[in-house]
């Protein structure tokens, strides 16, 4: 054969080129092969890697529910262990020793144990009632953020005897009006079983079960529902007391609310807002009343409560008085059954009260000249004697005046009339109508003027009084000032009209004046100025009869007030208005009681003497009333006598001082120190300084008296009539008539201690001598006889 021709020469790159490939395929990767070997790699990394994730989560979750699991069974052995009794939760239904929550910590894993008891009712027909109450079904569930869903373990419990059968069931049911009421917390208390709450479900039921009967020491159940934001209805409070008898069943059913804020608008007949002073009367079925009275711009009033203490109830039906300007609604509204919008969630409500308060009606009116019926802008005045009050008015331009009126007569003052016009005063009755009224004001110009004389007098000589000032105000002239002349007189020009006429700065001895005179024509009218009295006052003491000098004294009076001070010889004259004065010493010398009384004076002179009463200095010692020895720190009342009353305590040493009027008081040791009993007492206080011994007496004690034989050991004599008269009183007792030679003439008697005079009245037969006229009684007896002898 022929050998086949060799390949046709390359250029050398060629030759590079294939040289290199052949490189790559004998000693690596290409570039795209590594990348795609890399990739695979990072998949199979990534597979792996959430392959051991989900290993170590289910790992996680085997082990979290391992532990939980154990929790579980645990919980239910130690509820298998617990007595009856202490099977349930704390304050739970049924009530136990059991933690309702608790969060466990294992390892690293924490779990949450939830425990629930519950009462099985397993009646047994025999005995003819359920008491729900013959087993306890104990539930467990374990928790845990380490676990997909929560595990739960249950088991029942029998008890060990019958106790179910001589126990009660109470059955409570909750409402929001004719509707169940879930998630109200029952508490159950008071009884003889132990207190016990619990949750109504979502038929507003809660059962307890298991109770025992009630007693007489506990004679009923309070089965109290509670509820954040509601309250229960007052008409069932009757049934939050339950008696239970043994296998009874009380079923007790509570309507709770949540109270409504109540708006009240306040209208007219015409459905106006009413904005004068209103009082507003609430009452509900039961007679309660809530009044209030305001003013409001709207007319309304928010009450957020019935009563001080009560509330507005949803579905209550309530009647509703409202009295504003004299008209009160009549009869009382009564409004249908309060129901707030969106009920519960929404609690506010709104009712309307109309009061027959009537339409306004416009009333015109027109100020004109009385002679031309020019009107006259400009005057002022007020309507008087209306439901409302006074109303002021002022004419426009046209002299025209619009008022709203209720219909009622009124009085028109034209109180600023235009210049050159007299005031006016005239009445108008408003008819009850919506046609509006017209009125006119016919104002009066002034007259002319005419010549006033006035003539100034002494009230009492009626001698004439020359250059004494004087004013004319508040007539249609204004404010004129005059002087009289010498001959006393005034005269003049005057517009007729009524003036207030005033001397303020009368001559000496005379009296200011005020008074009104009426100017009709040219004429004289005298103003009489009264005398003053002359009132000489001298201050002294009570008793002595000395001037007290510079002395206050206070007048109040016809005059007004009057500050006067008596001189260094204790006297003062001053000029006052006649009249009757109080007369009050406020500021006495130092020692002195204040002072009040009258001064009458005349026209007259009179002289009014003003005795002040000294205190007196009373130096007051506590005593042991045993022994008279000084007694510390007590505490000392004085009342009843002209200084009223006053309460001290004396010193360590037992002594006070004390300033008091002179009279008579009492003396009380109310609260005595420890160990010693109150005292009462009576004190006469004097004119001179003087002191007073208040003796307290220590705690009465048992002792024994015997009347005795004079010089006898041994002999008693009997049914002796014997007095004790000391510190504690009077103490009467008749001795024994019969005994031994220890007993015959004693007596056992409970006294205070301290210092008795005795007496025997009648002195028994035999005997005229009383030897013993004194005994000493000592704080805690003497725990012997005490021996009264005669003779």
């Amino acid at each position: 054969m022929t050998p086949p021709a060799p390949p046709p020469s390359t250029p050398a790159t060629a030759r590079r080129g294939r040289g290199s490939r052949r490189g790559q395929g004998d000693g690596g990767f290409t570039l795209v092969e590594l990348m795609i070997a890399m990739t695979i790699f990072a998949v199979l990394l990534s597979s792996f890697g959430l392959l051991f994730s989900y290993s170590l989560k289910a790992y996680n979750f085997s082990r979290a529910r391992t532990m939980a699991d154990q929790l579980g069974n645990a919980e239910i052995e130690k509820a298998r262990q617990l007595t009856w009794d202490n099977l349930g939760t704390v304050s739970g239904n049924p009530p136990g020793t059991l933690v309702a929550n608790e969060t466990v910590t294992v390892g690293n894993a924490v779990f949450t144990v939830t425990r629930r008891v519950e009462l099985v009712d397993d009646a047994v027909p025999v005995y003819g009632y359920n008491t729900g109450a013959n087993y306890k079904r104990f539930v467990v569930t374990v928790t845990s953020s380490a676990m997909s869903k929560p595990l739960q373990y249950e088991t029942i419990v029998a008890p060990p005897t019958e106790p179910s059968l001589y126990s009660g069931v109470i059955r409570a049911t909750t409402f929001e009006r004719n509707n169940l009421l879930p998630g109200v917390t029952i508490t159950v208390k008071d009884g003889p079983s132990a207190l016990r709450s619990d949750l109504t479900n979502q038929v507003g039921l809660a059962v307890f079960a298991g109770l025992l009967p009630t007693t007489t020491a506990a004679p009923y159940y309070s089965v109290l529902p509670t509820l954040a934001g509601w309250k229960l209805d007052p008409a069932d409070l009757g049934v939050t007391q339950q008696v239970l008898a043994a296998g009874q069943t009380q079923s007790p059913t509570f309507h709770m609310y949540k109270p409504v804020t109540l708006t009240v608008h306040v209208v007219d007949v015409a459905g106006n807002p009413v904005t004068s002073p209103t009082t507003l009367t609430v009452t509900d079925t039961s007679g309660n009343t809530d009044t209030r009275s305001f003013t409001s711009a709207t007319g309304s009033i928010v009450m957020a409560n019935f009563g001080a203490t009560g509330d507005f109830i949803p579905n209550h039906a309530y009647t509703f008085t409202g009295s504003s300007l004299g008209y009160t609604t009549s009869p009382p509204s009564t409004e249908p059954p309060l129901a707030p919008a969106n009920y519960p969630t929404g609690t506010d409500a709104a009712v309307t009260v109309t009061i027959p308060i009537p339409q306004r009606v416009t009333t015109t009116f027109n100020i004109v000249d009385k002679n031309t019926g020019v009107p006259l802008p400009g005057a002022s005045g007020t309507v008087t004697g209306g439901p409302e009050g006074p109303v002021s008015f002022a004419s426009d331009a046209t002299g025209s005046a619009v008022l709203q009126l209720l219909p009622a007569p009124y009085t028109i003052n034209v109180s600023s009339p235009p210049p050159g016009y007299y005031s006016y005063t005239g009445t108008l009755t408003v008819p009850n109508s919506a046609t509006p009224i017209t009125t006119s004001i016919l104002m009066k110009p002034y007259d002319p003027p005419v010549t006033a004389t006035f003539a100034v007098r002494n009230g009492s000589t009626l001698a004439p009084l020359p250059s004494v000032p004087f004013t004319l105000s508040g007539g249609p002239s204004g404010t004129v000032a005059l002087t009289s002349d010498a001959l006393g007189a005034a005269t003049t020009p005057l517009i007729p009209g009524t003036y207030t006429v005033t001397v303020s700065a009368p001559p000496s001895g005379l009296q200011p004046y005020t008074g009104t005179v009426t100017i009709s024509g040219t004429g004289t009218s005298t103003i009489d100025l009264a005398i003053m009295g002359s009132a000489t006052l001298r201050t002294k003491d009570s008793v002595s009869s000395a001037a007290l000098a510079n002395v206050p004294v206070v007048l109040v009076g016809p005059g007004g007030t009057t500050n006067l001070t008596t001189g260094a010889l204790g006297t003062i004259t001053a000029s006052l208005a006649p009249g009757t004065y109080t007369l009050t010493v406020a500021s006495p010398p130092v020692g002195y009681a204040v002072y009040a009384g009258t001064l009458v004076v005349t026209t007259g002179t009179v002289t009014k003497d003003i005795l002040l009463v000294k205190r007196t200095d009373v130096a007051f010692t506590t005593t042991r009333a045993t022994d008279g020895n000084n007694l510390g720190n007590v505490s000392v009342t004085v009342s009843g006598g002209p200084s009223g009353t006053v309460t001290f305590a004396t010193n360590g040493s037992g002594t006070a001082t004390q300033s008091l009027l002179p009279g008579t008081y009492a003396v009380a040791v109310a609260s005595p120190p420890s160990g010693y009993s109150p005292y009462t007492g009576t004190l006469v206080v004097g004119t001179t300084a003087q002191s007073a011994t208040v003796p307290v007496p220590s705690p009465a004690v048992t002792q024994t008296f015997r009347t005795r034989q004079n010089g006898t050991s041994s002999s008693g004599i009997a049914s002796v009539n014997v007095t004790l008269t000391g510190p504690g009183g009077s103490y009467t007792f008749t001795t024994n008539p019969s005994g031994g030679s220890g007993s015959k003439g004693a007596h056992d008697a409970t006294i205070v201690p301290g210092t008795y005079s005795v007496s025997v009245a009648p002195m028994p037969a035999g005997y005229s001598t009383l030897n013993t006229t004194s005994v000493f009684v000592p704080d805690g007896g003497t725990g012997s006889t005490i021996y009264i002898y005669l003779s």
